[in-house]
């Protein structure tokens, strides 16, 4: 099953902001037989000594010792441990607030809430050890709105925090509602079902998304993409390889080896002919047509001829463009921002960029002046 919940793996470690880092890669130092490593985000140091974790302030001052087998981060004041091989919370002066006595815990409190295994089973308990999902479970996922994503016998379905049934267990994947409906799969198809967990559009797409505003990129049988709306009618035909997400009304189609541009109505705002169609920056794209590079805006509008030999995306309200070995900066008008041709050129960032002019190295502002560094 695809997740749409990222699991609180044991390698992990809880960040402030609810992101699992990845403590391998944060620094690390040492100091009296104790390694500490400290990761962005986070107001304490995780502490190792003889394969024991433990937790330290920033000023070096032990507050949990070492002993637990492995540990995450703290959360609003809580920290999942593992002890003897069981799983418990303990809070910021060490005291344990829910006893050791999980084969494992995860996603630790999303919603305040956390999933819970024990003899093979699992569940959601919250930070006081209340049962919420009672441990009849293979696997449960904690969804948003108090609705959760559970698996029995290698099926899913969805129940609602009080463990009543909202889609039946009985697909091989089930994905959180978006736009009132949640997508599902069953025998290698897709379709979707509504809150009531009724199939609303039939599970006939071999390939789905779930909806955003609206509407879902999908594919039917042949692999060709299309775009429905929540009563499953067709807005944009199936006649693409793919189609890349809406961005503010626009969408890159790609028909063979060439992409375009449509709307959500599936009108086409561009032929179907350039090779390239970049990520829209300041409402403009580069696009590259026979080996060259220009602009497009939201309208499939070209702002710029399709002659450079490289563009770059618009930063501060200028691009770098080159031809001929020589770097200029455009406006979005597709003008020449600065008369100056450089041997090379960066993108602006905090109003200044750096260029290479006659082998050396200077910053510019954007009207072209030599700045300090």
């Amino acid at each position: 099953m695809k997740k749409l919940i990222v699991s609180a793996l044991i390698s992990t470690a809880l960040c402030s902001n609810i992101a699992f880092a990845d403590v391998t890669v944060c620094p690390k130092f040492s100091k009296n037989g104790y390694t500490y490593t400290d990761c962005p985000n986070q107001d304490i140091l995780l502490i190792k000594k003889d394969d024991k974790y433990g937790f330290a302030t920033k000023d070096n001052s032990i507050f949990v010792e070492p002993q637990y087998n492995t540990s995450i981060y703290f959360y609003d004041g809580l920290a999942i441990v593992q002890k003897d091989k069981k799983y418990g919370v303990i809070d910021t002066t060490g005291k344990i607030i829910i006893p050791f006595q999980y084969d494992n815990l995860s996603n630790f409190f999303k919603n305040n809430l956390i999933e819970f295994t024990r003899n093979h089973r699992s569940g959601v308990i919250d930070k006081d050890n209340n049962i919420i999902i009672t441990a009849n479970y293979d696997t449960v996922w904690i969804f948003g709105n108090k609705l959760f994503a559970v698996n029995k016998n290698n099926k899913w379905g969805i129940i609602d925090i009080k463990n009543q049934i909202v889609v039946p267990i009985i697909y091989d994947e089930v994905y959180d509602f978006r736009d009132g409906l949640a997508q599902v799969k069953l025998n290698g198809n897709y379709g979707y079902v509504n809150k009531t967990g009724n199939l609303v559009i039939d599970v006939k797409y071999k390939q789905a998304d779930n909806f955003k505003d609206g509407l879902a990129i999908v594919a039917n049988k042949n692999y060709a993409r299309g775009v429905i709306d929540t009563k499953g009618k067709t807005i944009v035909p199936f006649i693409y390889n793919f189609i890349d997400e809406f961005d503010d009304g626009v969408a890159v189609v790609t028909q063979g080896k060439y992409k375009g541009l449509i709307d959500k109505t599936g009108k086409l705002l561009t032929k179907v002919y350039y090779k390239e169609i970049g990520k829209f920056n300041d409402n403009l794209a580069v696009v590259k047509q026979n080996g060259k590079y220009g602009f497009i805006d939201k309208t499939g509008k070209e702002i710029t001829p399709i002659h450079y030999d490289m563009a770059w995306d618009f930063s501060e309200g200028l691009a770098v463009v080159a031809k001929n070995n020589k770097y200029q900066f455009i406006d979005k008008s597709g003008k020449i921002a600065i008369k100056q041709r450089f041997d090379f050129a960066y993108s602006f960032e905090n109003g200044r960029a750096k260029v290479l002019s006659n082998k050396a190295e200077i910053y510019i502002d954007k009207q072209g002046n030599v700045i300090k560094k």
